[in-house]
């Protein structure tokens, strides 16, 4: 029976010592994952909170986008709420001058309640860069010459 006995003691002791290695690997594991996790602390507490960074960042991309992007420039038409596209914004003033004055002709030959409706301005262009691309639509096709002879 003391043999016996001996034999379980000694499979008992292998099975707590092989307990004891484990558990002291799992405390290992756990330390260096409780040392990565303060350093991650450490880390998100240098930096502001998700909303600041993202209006900030947001911000930025805005400045940079648009300082990127070059003004382009129509000459709005209100009355028929028209767009015509112009080179740049000096061309747009000349364009809508000229439309302007093709309006008061036209309005002293036929006169119409909508002739104060009808004003040109140079304004920013609200559509895409490739919607400028195409340049005026047949319709204003004749403020090309208004420019031309420059």
């Amino acid at each position: 029976m003391t043999i016996e006995r001996d034999r379980k003691l000694q499979k008992l002791e292998g099975e707590v010592t092989y307990l004891r290695e484990e558990i002291e690997e799992a405390v290992r594991l756990l330390s260096g994952i409780q040392a990565i996790v303060e350093q991650g602390q450490n880390i998100i507490e240098k930096f502001p909170p998700a909303d600041i960074l993202l209006a900030n960042l947001h911000s930025f991309l805005k400045k940079h986008e648009s300082a990127q992007r070059k003004q382009l420039w129509c000459v709005h038409v209100e009355g028929p709420n028209h767009a015509v596209p112009a080179p740049d914004q000096a061309t747009a003033a000349k364009w809508a001058e000229a439309i302007n004055e093709a309006a008061r002709q036209y309005f002293a030959r036929n006169p119409s309640p909508r002739q104060r409706d009808v004003r040109a301005k140079p304004a920013p262009w609200p559509y895409s860069t490739e919607d400028h691309a195409v340049g005026p639509s047949d319709q204003y096709s004749w403020l090309l010459k208004v420019t031309a002879h420059e």
